[in-house]
């Protein structure tokens, strides 16, 4: 028992980096949408057009600096550059993006266990699709009433909202479209050298993560303005990682989710999901030994609305977003994720973990496990965009997070018996100096409520700037 307390002390040295990296990893996704959508926009085929080309290159300059909860922060630097390949023809389109990522910590800073270097792969995008309407249309100059289309390769897999999935895997998704209905089916596996796992605890959580994929989703499209859908996901674990005496990882788990996304009068938004998880997960390695395969039973809810007041003349250059976010926990727990200080032996395990992405701030960035998280976002474009393509924008990310089962725990530190975690606010600049350069900006600060073990403010700034054609 001596070396298994020894290597779980090591563990928990390891996994305090944990939330710094999947809070750096979620800002990165958020980041690089944005920048996909302003240099790799590529215009749809019309059935006219049989092949063409597209290519680009964009680089990314840019610098975290983050408190801890333990009263220091942490330092990083990074240059990131991507080049990307777009070919289609007659319905087959292959796609491709080399990606080199170099980053440079603070003394003691490193989330990783390689500290400074290269991040890998270099390849980190590549797949083939066909779309079988388009190939109709280019060949045979038809437009079929149905049509199928399939993809395969290194992606980005988003699950309904992208609440219970949001990665890159390895995966193949077939997709079927009848009329009014849509249906896709989609199995992958996770890339085992750029996956970081809920699972701080486990052994190179960072770096070597085996989990497989699959599942099934159905939206119809019959009613206007609204496009409900259903879902099932499936994951299977198959990490191989047992400590000295016999202290094992395992966590598999199913989704179901019900929901709805489209607009509301004319000027809102909408996206609603509704999930129930299930499935087994070993318990706690600090409790009864040996460890016991426990039932999950978590749920969670996204509630999401996006005004747009175009319809005012003094408003048009406005948007306001809301949120709720609400995730089921478990009191028996001692972390939220974690199979180290994990689930009590012989309970259920009732804490909500998947593998989405959402946004719950700059500065504390918590999972939505136990979390009940309101988010008010306006932005605001105070200038039209020149004929040099600058354009300028500002938002503001107002949070209040609470814990909906004030004896159960969070990712990050609290206190039991207490709910209200504390607030938020970040503060976004994204200047766009002209139509190949952008400057980007970004400051969060937590104000700690209650619930959280210290007063102490946390703060979070990014800056960035891209050059991309």
């Amino acid at each position: 028992m001596g070396r298994i307390w020894a290597f779980i002390l090591v563990l928990g040295t390891v996994a305090q980096a944990q939330d710094a990296a999947r809070r750096a990893e979620r800002i990165e996704q958020e980041l690089n949408e944005v920048l996909e959508a302003r240099y790799e926009r590529v215009a749809g085929l019309s059935a006219l057009e049989t092949s063409r080309i597209d290519y680009g290159v964009y680089t990314t300059a840019s610098g975290i600096l983050s408190d801890r909860i333990d009263g220091t922060s942490s330092e990083m630097t990074q240059i990131d550059a991507r080049f990307w390949l777009d070919a289609r023809s007659r319905g087959h389109r292959l796609y491709g993006r080399l990606r080199l990522h170099y980053q440079w910590f603070g003394e003691g800073d490193s989330w990783w266990a390689s500290g400074d270097g290269f991040r890998y792969p270099i390849g980190d995008r590549y797949w083939y699709s066909f779309d079988w309407r388009v190939h109709q249309k280019s060949t045979k100059g038809v437009d079929p009433d149905w049509n199928w289309n399939t993809r395969v390769g290194r992606q980005l897999v988003s699950w309904g909202t992208g609440f219970v999935l949001r990665r890159a895997l390895y995966a193949w998704r077939l997709r079927g479209e009848w009329d009014e209905a849509h249906v896709e089916a989609m199995v992958g596996n996770t890339p085992d050298n750029d996956f970081i796992d809920f699972d701080g605890s486990r052994p190179n959580y960072d770096s070597n993560t085996d989990r497989l994929f699959y599942g099934l989703i159905a939206d119809w499209r019959g009613i206007r303005d609204h496009r409900p859908y259903v879902l099932f996901l499936a994951q299977d674990d198959q990490n191989d990682a047992t400590l000295p005496g016999g202290g094992r990882y395992r966590y598999d788990s199913y989704y179901a989710a019900i929901g709805s996304s489209g607009q509301l009068g004319g000027t809102i938004l909408y996206r609603l999901e509704l999930v129930y998880e299930w499935g087994k997960s070993l318990s706690d390695l600090l409790g009864a030994f040996p460890q016991t395969s426990d039932d999950i039973e978590a749920w969670a809810l996204k509630f999401e609305f996006i005004w747009t007041p175009r319809r005012f003349p003094l408003l048009r250059d406005w948007r306001v977003d809301f949120e709720l976010l609400i995730g089921s926990g478990d009191s028996d727990r001692g972390h939220s994720a974690h199979t180290v200080n994990g689930n009590l032996s012989g309970t259920s395990d009732e804490s909500f973990n998947a593998f989405g992405s959402y946004n719950t701030g700059l500065a504390l960035a918590p999972d939505v496990a136990n979390l009940v998280s309101l988010r008010l976002s306006p932005r605001w474009r105070p200038f039209r965009q020149t004929e040099d393509g600058s354009r300028f924008g500002v938002g503001l990310d107002l949070f209040g997070f609470f814990k909906l089962d004030k004896d159960a725990p969070l990712s990050v530190a609290t206190l039991p018996g207490r709910s209200y975690v504390g607030l938020e606010t970040d503060l976004l600049l994204e200047w766009q100096v002209t139509s190949d350069v952008v400057v980007q900006a970004r400051y969060g600060i937590f104000l700690p409520g209650d619930a959280f073990p210290t007063s102490q403010a946390l703060q979070f700034f990014y800056w960035g700037v891209s050059y991309g054609f």
